[in-house]
């Protein structure tokens, strides 16, 4: 749980500085992603796993939805 609360509190503070432009050249989200992985490698990973099974699910929905539609069922 300590990595998530430093992960929330990394991005809290990335999309302050983002939405106020508090300075030129931020953060970029690719280099909170490299931050992320080296920190916090198990949650990453368990993150990674979590979000592909969603679009593997969302993915069949729609081609199944789509297949319905052609068939007109």
């Amino acid at each position: 749980m300590e990595c998530f609360a430093t992960i929330k509190t990394i991005v809290a503070h990335c999309f302050v500085i983002f939405r106020a432009r508090v300075f030129e050249g931020a953060v970029h989200l690719e280099e909170l992603n490299m931050l992320i992985s080296r920190n916090c490698h198990e949650y990453l990973e368990q993150r990674l796993q979590t979000e592909r099974v969603q679009r593997v699910r969302q993915a069949k929905q729609h081609w199944e939805s789509q297949c319905r539609a052609f068939v007109g069922v």
